[in-house]
């Protein structure tokens, strides 16, 4: 029986020694430079498949069905409707006004802030306010002497401010107006009434956004019911002007 069981030890360790020692081989050793791929038009068993060499300015890697992946060695200006990798061209293709971008703006925008200490006399007679005193001009476009904004560019314009009369002995029911025109035009109409004799100051504001073609012009006008001066205090009367994107 010893023998037997011996006999039987030494087969199974022969047998798994064998079994460990054969190597297992899944996937044989391919060429440099293929993939394994099926090119071909049917159904096939993958094979090592060359890959094209595309490394050039021109080129451009693709797969052509049935064939497999190729190069293509003539990407040039035809192909890319007229621009190459080197030179892409406008945007817009072959017609670079197409990707003009006219409504954009930069830092050319017109925005100014102006202040008013020269105590303009207001009388009943619609005027434009003068004397200004620029805080900031980013483009240089408002008259400070004359009180008159000239549109660079056709576009859309925020007109906002404020102007504060320095009355005596007011009337109660006095009106302080303050009006934007723009091109000649009353765009806006503010007006404040003095509510009794004591109140002695009277602002008017205003804010309004105003359509201009380049060239044309903007102020602000003041009237009074009776002749009153502008407060002296420069940050009680100030215009600010901005070009709306």
């Amino acid at each position: 029986m010893k023998k037997i069981i011996g006999a039987f030890i030494a087969l199974y360790s022969a047998f798994a020694f064998s079994a460990t020692t054969v190597p297992i081989q899944l996937i044989a050793p391919i060429a440099a430079n293929t993939v394994m791929a099926n090119g071909t038009g049917s159904t096939a068993t993958p094979t090592a498949f060359t890959m094209p060499s595309c490394t050039g300015a021109t080129n451009a890697l693709g797969y052509t069905n049935g064939t497999g992946i190729v190069c293509n060695s003539a990407i040039n200006a035809a192909t890319l409707g007229g621009a190459t990798f080197a030179a892409p061209g406008a945007i817009g293709g072959t017609t670079p006004a197409a990707g003009t971008f006219t409504a954009l703006k930069g830092n050319s925008n017109s925005k100014l802030t102006y202040q008013n200490s020269s105590s303009q006399s207001i009388t009943t007679t619609l005027t434009t306010v003068t004397g200004w005193t620029s805080v900031f001009d980013a483009n240089s476009n408002f008259n400070a002497s004359t009180g008159v904004f000239t549109a660079p560019v056709t576009g859309y314009y925020l007109i906002s401010g404020q102007l504060l009369l320095s009355t005596t002995s007011p009337v109660a029911g006095d009106q302080f107006a303050c009006n934007v025109v723009a091109n000649a035009v009353t765009i806006a109409h503010g007006v404040t009434l003095a509510p009794n004799a004591t109140n002695l100051l009277q602002p008017c504001t205003f804010s309004v956004v105003v359509s201009l073609s380049s060239g044309q012009t903007a102020a602000v006008q003041a009237s009074n019911s009776r002749t009153q001066p502008l407060n002296s205090a420069a940050s009680a009367n100030w215009i600010s002007i901005q070009q709306v994107p």
